[in-house]
């Protein structure tokens, strides 16, 4: 019953598809080149996109279980096999533009900055109340 359902769905996306192809053909007078040609692409991905479903469900419909999660296992696998790719590259292209920025301030001669500089106002003394007699701590001009 579902594989009936499955296969009129497919056919109905076929035609659809056969429909999107015909149309797009049709219309080449009034679109502009590189819209048509982008256009019968990505058609043709749906196109291979559905194969590759009308595929798969084959291949679910015949093997038993254990041979479908093999299958689908290496597709996982290729999967983590990029995205890992793509990290690590990702993570090495981050290392070596923080080594070389490193290796800009050794050649410099200059220390990384590590604290924010600061302004004092004019009317200091009367932004900061230092406690008359110092208490210990640092005076104005000390602190200047």
């Amino acid at each position: 019953m579902a594989r009936m359902d499955a296969e009129r769905k497919l056919g109905e996306a076929e035609e659809s598809l056969r429909k999107l192809g015909v149309a797009v053909d049709s219309q080449t007078q009034i679109i502009k080149e590189d819209i048509h040609q982008e256009m019968v692409v990505n058609v043709r991905k749906l196109k291979q996109f559905f194969e590759g479903l009308a595929l798969e469900s084959k291949i679910d419909d015949d093997k038993p279980m254990i041979m479908k999660n093999s299958i689908h296992a290496r597709k996982t696998l290729q999967r983590r096999a990029k995205t890992n790719k793509i990290k690590k590259a990702r993570s090495n292209s981050l290392r070596v533009k923080s080594s070389n920025f490193d290796n800009s301030k050794e050649n410099d001669g200059l220390a990384p900055i590590r604290r924010a500089v600061t302004t004092v106002r004019k009317n200091f003394t009367q932004s900061v109340n230092f406690p008359p007699g110092g208490g210990g701590r640092l005076t104005e001009e000390e602190f200047l």
